[in-house]
């Protein structure tokens, strides 16, 4: 995993102390812990790790139904009768087994895969309803392909607006936190680069969509400040300044539209990283 240091430091000394008697009482498991590290932006997956990291949890689910987790000793293990214990023997038979296993299935999906080949090429009417099914696939994965960009440029960009709110909401009726803002801080790069990854992608038609979308998303609140209406929106402190404080709000909504269109405009030429980042609205 890759560890970003601001959104650790706000956890060790926003986040710990209230749930320190939680985790004493054993309520966070280290499933559910590096879940909320995940959600919270404490740590990110490296590349291509994903798959291994649901596997580890999947791993890790069996282990606590099979009651295998905490302190357990091998001598323990071995005397319990709901638990088999393999020798060597007959762990290596089981595996040679699993493997003749396997190879009978890839020799399938060769065969398979060559019969495919064979009506494409040919063009015969399965081949035909085989294209047309590829092709319904490639539009499908498109769209979700699309829907995974716009949910992860709108989750960097109303994260940011939650901290700002939170920064707001502290700096006006708190004490101020420096944390706090150091956390704002990171979670404003985070949506920099989110929209700077996105609009890479030169190439893809949908790029103007996922924009556009993202961009719907600050219209709404704006429209709802204008309209004096409840906000359709999950995230507890845009609800709460929206409230209290709303046109600081209704500022920051306008700054957050100006710099995704900003970006948006640019999108043509060479996009500098890190230079320059999304606007603080004061």
């Amino acid at each position: 995993v890759k560890v970003d240091p601001d959104s650790a430091a706000f956890i060790i000394w926003n986040e710990y102390p209230r749930l320190r008697e939680s985790v004493l009482k054993g309520h966070y498991t280290p499933g559910s812990a590096a879940q909320f590290y995940l959600r919270f932006g404490a740590i990110q997956l490296a590349k291509g790790k994903g798959a291994l990291y649901h596997r580890m949890m999947q791993r890790g689910q069996t282990y606590h139904q099979m009651g295998l987790t905490g302190l357990q000793t091998m001598e323990g293990i071995q005397q319990r009768k709901d638990v088999k214990v393999l020798s060597d023997a007959k762990y290596k038979d089981l595996v040679k087994r699993k493997i003749k296993g396997r190879l009978a299935t890839v020799r399938w999906w060769v065969n398979l895969h060559l019969t495919f080949k064979y009506h494409l090429h040919h063009r015969t009417p399965t081949g035909l309803f085989i294209e047309k099914q590829l092709d319904q696939e490639a539009m499908e994965e498109q769209k979700r392909h699309q829907e995974r960009w716009f949910n992860y440029v709108t989750d960097a960009m109303l994260c940011y607006s939650s901290a700002f709110c939170m920064s707001v909401m502290e700096g006006r009726e708190g004490s101020g936190n420096a944390n706090i803002r150091r956390y704002m801080a990171a979670t404003r790069r985070k949506a920099y680069t989110a929209l700077c990854e996105l609009l890479d992608n030169t190439d893809a038609q949908w790029v103007n969509d996922v924009v556009q979308s993202a961009v719907g998303q600050y219209e709404a609140i704006q429209a709802a400040l204008t309209e004096g209406s409840a906000l359709a929106i999950y995230l507890d402190w845009i609800n709460l300044l929206s409230k209290r404080h709303p046109a600081s709000l209704e500022r920051h909504v306008r700054t957050m539209i100006k710099a995704v269109q900003r970006l948006h405009r640019r999108d043509d030429t060479e996009l500098q990283r890190g230079q320059q980042g999304l606007s603080l609205a004061a």
